[in-house]
């Protein structure tokens, strides 16, 4: 190497040259330059390759490699492919390190040529780095609203996707569910729970992520109602059955989530111990049949945070007896047209007992009359004997109804006079009884006698209530007459004829009968004339030896004349008138010799 220039060959070394000038002149002396060190270095490579990331759609990226070897620098050109594998594309302008993409909207593969350019340095190319692009964040399943009672808590939850390096979460709550927005401290969970509650409250979750492009997400409003506790505002009512009955129950209720739960509860006292029901989880329930009074209560709960329960108040079911009668109702008779009153006593039934009272024209065919629906009935009036009877029922569950036994009305015709009083005449001061027969009326007769001096202007007798009436002693003659009556319904009265009470005077001689003279053996005829007396005079002659008592009947001998037997001897006669009417006095004639 002899020129003024010297290209070494390749060299896989480091090697060092210098130079010497010589001249040929005379004198000239030789010269040695410094050390000229030609310094072999490795060929450009990576040390630490390019590392891929994820961003989210739109965001950037800044790739980085470490390079060695080269001279006398590194150069760098980024290349990029969206499937990985060739063709790989230049990146115009990307030739630095490190290098940041473009906005990105789809995953991208990149990869970094580097060289040098110093006589024998070739280039290098990186793994391919991947940068993932993901979606932003985003909600896929928003938390939901719920209820809870006073006191209670409440958590909600969110589902989210995209975003990264990872999802970061915040929950927001305000009392009106407007802004302002007050982050709640700690609350960075997917899920979160609220602290005891008084009042509803609105809650948000914001999702975000730290990647580059990473917008954030915020959830729907959640609400979180805050309701009272379960209460009850109609309480169950007590009531009455009769036996064997059923009875039902309910309860109406307020407050409570996410919705009221019963439970029925019995108790034969109406003190614990209390029994739940069986299957008695509704609001209502309904009895089994009763034989006896039975307590119940409900027990309304809600299976949401912080809910309560509430014990109604007590409900007595009453079982009383079915319908009996203590009281038949009672027949009766009545008069032709007359009306008649029944009355019978119930007891037991529920709510209240009632009648409907039957009629039937035989006992055997029943038909209800129309309006009868009381204890007490009052028929119509009436023509023909009727029969009777009431059936009693009460409403309520396990009521039964009964019979009454049959109250027979029976119709009979009104007073009549079958035999009428009898006048008559009597003596001056004497009596007279007189006499009706009546039949029919009802429930017995009753008699009031009437007299009048006339026959015109009539007086009730005090006293003279029976069919027959005996006159006081009369001195004039007097007209009578009987009003016969019955108390029964529809029954008239009935008035006598008219009678007539004759007083006459007393029997009276008016011609005496008068003696004479006959011989022996011979016979004699008296006469006598009377007056007054009734119904007739009657005479009886009687006859002494010697004009003094005692005096004797002549049998047979009752006629106003007399004819004596043949007579032997002087013989003295007398006769006695009388008359058999009430009052009337017998008189006796003068002596006839």
């Amino acid at each position: 190497a002899t020129g003024t220039s010297y290209t070494t060959p390749a060299l896989a070394a480091t090697r060092y040259y210098r130079v010497r000038i010589n001249a040929s002149g005379s004198g000239c002396n030789q010269a040695t330059s410094a050390v000229a060190t030609v310094t072999v270095v490795a060929d450009p490579s990576i040390t630490t390759q390019p590392t891929g990331g994820t961003i989210c759609s739109g965001g950037t990226y800044t790739l980085s490699v470490v390079g060695a070897g080269g001279t006398p620098s590194l150069n760098y050109q980024w290349q990029s492919s969206p499937t990985g594998m060739a063709p790989w594309t230049d990146i115009a302008g990307a030739t630095s390190n490190p290098y940041t993409t473009a906005a990105l909207a789809a995953t991208t593969y990149f990869r970094v040529v580097v060289g040098a350019t110093g006589s024998g340095c070739g280039s290098v190319t990186s793994s391919s780095a991947t940068v993932t692009v993901v979606a932003d964040p985003n909600i896929t399943t928003q938390p939901v609203s719920g209820t809870i009672c006073t006191g209670g808590t409440y958590t909600m939850s969110v589902v989210a996707a995209g975003g990264t390096p990872s999802l970061t979460y915040q929950w927001q709550s305000s009392p009106t569910g407007l802004a302002p927005w007050t982050n709640i401290a700690g609350a960075t969970n997917t899920s979160y729970t609220t602290p005891v509650l008084a009042s509803t409250m609105y809650y948000q979750v914001i999702v975000s992520a730290a990647g580059n492009g990473c917008t954030s997400a915020t959830s729907n409003l959640v609400t979180v109602t805050v309701v009272a506790d379960p209460n009850i505002t109609t309480q169950p009512a007590s009531g009455t059955i009769c036996t064997g009955g059923t009875y039902t129950l309910s309860v109406v209720a307020a407050g409570g989530t996410p919705s009221l739960t019963y439970q029925w509860q019995s108790s034969p006292t109406g003190v614990a111990p209390w029994t739940n029901i069986a299957g008695a989880t509704s609001d209502t329930y309904t009895t089994p049949a009763l034989a006896s009074t039975m307590y119940y209560r409900v027990t309304i709960s809600a299976t949401g945070s912080g809910c309560g329960s509430a014990t109604s108040s007590v409900a007595i079911v009453t079982v009383v007896a079915d319908p009996s009668i203590t009281t038949q109702p009672t027949g009766g008779t009545i008069c032709d047209g007359g009306t008649f009153t029944m009355n019978v006593v119930g007891a037991g039934g529920t709510p209240a007992l009632t009648y409907q009272w039957q009629r039937s024209s035989d006992g055997f065919a029943w038909s209800n009359i129309p309006g009868a629906t009381n204890s007490s009935f009052t028929t119509p009036v009436l023509l023909t004997t009727t029969y009777y009877h009431v059936i009693i029922s009460a409403s309520a569950s396990g009521c039964n109804s009964i019979i009454s036994a049959t109250a027979t009305v029976t119709v009979v015709p009104d007073p009549n006079i079958t035999v009428q009083p009898v006048g008559n005449a009597i003596c001056e001061g004497g009596t007279y009884t007189m006499s009706v027969t009546a039949f029919n009326g009802t429930p017995a007769l009753t008699y009031q006698w009437q007299n009048s001096p006339d026959g015109l202007m009539w007086t009730n007798i005090a006293g003279a209530t029976s069919d027959t009436y005996t006159t006081p002693a009369l001195a004039t003659t007097t007209y009578y007459q009987v009003i016969v009556s019955a108390t029964g319904s529809g029954c008239g009265s009935v008035t006598s004829t008219s009678i007539t009470v004759t007083v006459v005077s007393d029997p009276s001689i008016t011609t005496q009968p008068v003696g004479g003279t006959i011989c022996n053996g011979g016979t004699f005829t008296m006469s006598v004339v009377g007056a007054g007396g009734t119904p007739a005079l009657t005479y009886q002659w009687q006859s002494s030896p010697n004009g003094l008592a005692p005096w004797t009947n002549i049998v047979g001998a009752t006629s106003d004349t007399y004819t004596t037997p043949a007579l032997a001897a002087t013989t003295y006669y007398q006769v006695v008138i009388s008359a058999s009417a009430s009052g009337c006095t017998s008189i006796t004639s003068a002596i006839a010799t």
